[in-house]
């Protein structure tokens, strides 16, 4: 896509990544003449680029929380089939998605424990 002005670039790729998650793509590869398996390429290197995921630079373990968040949002949705076929691409291990998606929904759950201790300190500064 890189014959490709940004701004359309842009456009293209913002219908083939979350929170859309390529659900266009069939139409958006015939109304811009386009292959599925460019578009695909293209938004998983962008996907790359925004996340700073994949770059080859650091480990999967060093990238950096909102990274990882992205990559448990892309493969959210996934069988297990594309779930390996992502994991090659990006170099990753299905255990390690599972471990980052197990991570979000522990922080998740904490969240309303902490809610309810905040509450809790309230009602008694109030009552003091």
């Amino acid at each position: 896509m890189g014959r490709y002005s940004d701004e359309r670039r842009t456009a293209v790729l913002s219908k083939l990544l979350p929170p859309h998650n390529g659900v266009a793509e069939a139409g958006c590869a015939g109304r811009r003449h386009l292959s599925g398996n460019a578009l695909q390429l293209a938004a998983v290197g962008e996907t790359a680029r925004r996340t700073g995921a994949g770059s080859g630079k650091k480990s999967a373990e060093e990238w950096s929380g909102e990274a990882k968040l992205a990559v448990v949002l892309e493969t959210a949705s996934l069988n297990a089939d594309e779930l390996s076929r992502y994991c090659r691409r990006k170099g990753l291990y299905p255990e390690q998605i599972a471990r980052w998606k197990q991570a979000c929904i522990d922080t998740a759950q904490l969240q309303p424990d902490r809610d309810r201790e905040a509450a809790e300190e309230v009602r008694a500064l109030r009552a003091a």
